[in-house]
């Protein structure tokens, strides 16, 4: 939000706390020579509802009030000499407090942790100012000054967690700007998730690609750039300069009578932008469309690749000193040889919301190309080609592309041991998290989820550490988009579904290495921790053939229906703390004529957001929504706004019950209409993972899933 008008909210709701902290701070209760006030509760309020900022705002105007001789301090008191007296510390003391609260305001399960460290300064500044000033010993100062207040402030503390849900709800519904939904997921990342990762995001969506419209490159001059690029970022080797050069050319169908000119420090989008006009210009590709740009740049990028035997052994170099390292330089390689394409990675939309399970990710995905006409045109009159069988198989590596595949000329990919069988490491090129890898194996063979998978994650983990792998289900409806070739997905990211927390442990008996317990997540989700790999892939087994066999009619569970198998496994892997952690997430494909694709699916009601198959990514509390919403959002935005009726116009009739629902629950205003819709996305999206949950998050839904650990003879703790 913009404009006089937010600035406005943000004053009149800092004036509000500034004035809740006058009124309710003088109220005091002796407790010695320092007395006991509401003030700390309201300063976390403060700072968990308003932000550091806002948070900090309105404790200065309250502080600079009771300066001046307003008598807001405790007792009634006011004036300079309350701030030099001998509680004058815990004055200055609230700033830590409120600028501590406020960091974790976007953060509900580590909100009382930094409620608590705020505090914490709060008693380090008082009783060290109180000290100085009286004189008194260290032991009588921490008898006076903190230990009176440790019970009545643990008491407001747990009250502001209370309290601060509901309060921000209501902020929310009157558009307090201060309380945004993030955009930029970047800003939530760990520090090792920094490399070659640019999450930021252009509110209109457009390209930045910092174009130089000043200046008509010739075509020896972008070559010339493109070299320069290369060996800027370790692509190619001043030594191999006149060799590529050449091989450019002739791609290019041009000649170098003067030789090259002077490069610049161009940015590559840029120089790619070059290449392809001269190739629209000089009839080098069939038409200007996306396709056929892509087919043509990723040649030239080709060009600049190192080739696979040179990638695998520079890998395998850094792997054996340092796993982490080898993948931070293969995933810089991927992004540097504009496999991934990190000028369309900026344009997806992120954020995060708060739920009940704690905090959400969501993206919008614009940086897949959309297949353009001409090229599906073109496609239609390909000869039919089984080569490569799919999108997956290693034979992509090189592959030059067409129509109807894309070119993968720049794919490099590492060869490694899974479970005694050959698989490949590659990384996605559409990046849905940070360094998102893909392992597939060596054999176009369908996705299979057995004793062997769990090997292979967890051997994938004891090979990666640093990097979390997981399957999708093997099924249709619960699984990925290609069933049809086994293979896995993984990345140095932590999902909001490794946050969450064990709610019921469970024990199962010749397993006592093994820790087990049921995950306070929407889907069924049992989760195996020990340092012990073979006893956990026996438990995962077991798990797994006990739930492929295993019917409950009662909450329409069936194993198998007119011999067609329901129940498979979405297994996810990752090291914690030295130990294998293994969570088992149950899933079933039944459809039923009320829901025809899948009962344990998005149910129609939230198709308007999500109608696609929640596979791994989902499952883990990341969405990855269609693109469409980002258009269909705007236009929503304007018809409430407008006062329309969303159900003249077919394109977003889907959405009209949801905003009469969201109508009555906000007063929409210019300001706020974005924000609101998107938190209610997220909203719904959270819906979605709980229809994808074989066993609700409820006791009665837990007690279903604890029934069926039961015939494993599994035991809540």
């Amino acid at each position: 939000m913009t404009g006089r008008r937010e600035t406005l909210r943000r004053l009149t709701v800092c004036s509000v706390f500034a004035a809740l902290l006058s009124v309710t701070a003088p109220l005091t209760i002796p407790a010695g020579p320092i007395p006991i006030t509401l003030a700390v509760f309201f300063l976390f309020l403060c700072g968990g509802l308003l932000g550091p900022v806002d948070g900090l705002i309105a404790l200065a105007v309250y502080v600079a009030l009771g300066a001046v001789g307003v008598p807001v301090f405790s007792g009634f008191q006011g004036g300079y000499s309350v701030l030099i007296g001998p509680t004058g510390g815990f004055l200055f003391g609230y700033f830590p407090l409120v600028l501590l609260s406020g960091l974790g305001r976007n953060r509900p399960r580590l909100r009382p942790l930094f409620f608590l460290c705020g505090l914490f300064a709060c008693y380090l500044f008082g009783a060290a100012w109180f000290g100085l000033v009286t004189g008194n010993h260290p032991l009588a100062v921490l008898k006076l000054a903190v230990l009176p207040f440790l019970l009545p402030d643990a008491g407001k503390l747990v009250a502001a967690c209370l309290t601060i849900p509901p309060l921000r709800a209501a902020l929310r519904r009157v558009g307090y700007p201060g309380d945004k939904t993030r955009k930029d997921l970047s800003r939530r990342m760990d520090t090792r998730e920094s490399i070659c990762y640019n999450t930021s995001v252009n509110t209109d969506g457009k390209e930045n690609t910092e174009m130089n419209d000043t200046e008509k490159r010739t075509v020896p001059g972008l070559i010339s750039d493109l070299l320069a690029y290369g060996e800027r970022t370790g692509l190619c080797s001043p030594l191999d300069r006149v060799f590529l050069s050449n091989q450019l050319a002739d791609k290019l169908a041009v000649t170098f009578d003067g030789g090259l000119p002077e490069p610049r420090d161009a940015k590559l989008p840029e120089i790619l932008a070059g290449l392809c006009d001269h190739a629209v210009e000089a009839g080098l590709i069939p038409a200007d469309t996306v396709t056929y740009r892509d087919l043509f740049d990723t040649a030239l990028m080709g060009i600049l690749t190192p080739r696979p035997s040179e990638v695998i052994a520079r890998f395998k170099s850094l792997a054996a000193k340092d796993p982490a390292k080898a993948t931070d330089w293969f995933y810089k390689l991927s992004c540097d040889a504009n496999y991934i394409r990190r000028d369309r990675i900026k344009r997806d939309l992120r954020w995060t919301v708060d739920s009940r399970y704690g905090e959400i990710e969501l993206s919008i995905n614009l940086s897949k190309p959309e297949k353009d006409p001409k090229a599906i045109a073109a496609a239609k009159l390909l000869p039919q080609s089984g080569y490569p069988k799919c999108l997956l198989c290693h034979e992509n590596e090189g592959y030059a592309g067409n129509e109807a595949k894309p070119a993968r000329e720049n794919l490099r990919q590492i060869p490694f041991d899974m479970d005694g069988c050959r698989w490949y490491l590659q990384y996605s090129p559409y990046v849905y998290y940070n360094e998102h890898c893909i392992a597939l194996s060596e054999k176009h063979e369908p996705m299979k989820i057995d004793r062997s998978t769990f090997a292979k994650l967890l051997g994938f983990v004891s090979r990666f550490p640093h990097y979390f792998i997981g399957s999708n289900a093997d099924l249709p409806i619960v699984g990925g988009s290609i069933l049809s070739h086994d293979h896995m997905q993984g990345g140095r990211h932590v999902f909001p579904m490794e946050r969450a927390k064990i709610v019921c442990p469970v024990t199962f008996p010749g397993f006592d290495s093994v820790k087990c317990g049921v995950v306070d997540w929407p889907l069924s989700v049992l989760r195996l921790r020990s340092s012990d790999k073979d006893a956990m892939i026996e438990l995962a087994d077991r798990v797994l053939t006990a739930w492929r066999a295993y019917s409950d009619p009662a909450r329409t569970i069936f194993a198998e229906t007119d011999g067609e198998p329901h129940n498979t496994i979405t297994p996810i892997a990752r090291m914690r703390d030295g130990e294998y952690e293994l969570d088992l997430v149950l899933r079933n494909n039944l459809t039923t004529p009320e829901h025809p694709l899948g009962l344990y699916h998005p149910h129609k009601e939230l198709h308007h957001v999500k109608k696609e198959n929640i596979g791994l990514i989902e499952v883990m509390g990341l969405a990855v929504l269609p693109a469409r919403l980002k258009q269909e959002m705007a236009q929503t935005a304007e018809a409430i706004l407008s006062g329309a009726d969303l159900r003249a116009d077919p394109v977003l009739e889907k959405h009209a019950d949801w905003v009469d629902e969201l109508r009555a629950k906000y007063a929409f205003t210019k300001e706020n209409v974005n924000e609101i819709l998107f938190r209610e996305i997220g909203a719904v999206f959270v819906r979605v993972l709980e229809d994808a949950g074989v066993y609700r998050a409820t006791d009665d839904g837990r007690a279903g899933f604890l029934r069926f650990l039961s015939t494993l003879d599994g035991r809540a703790e």
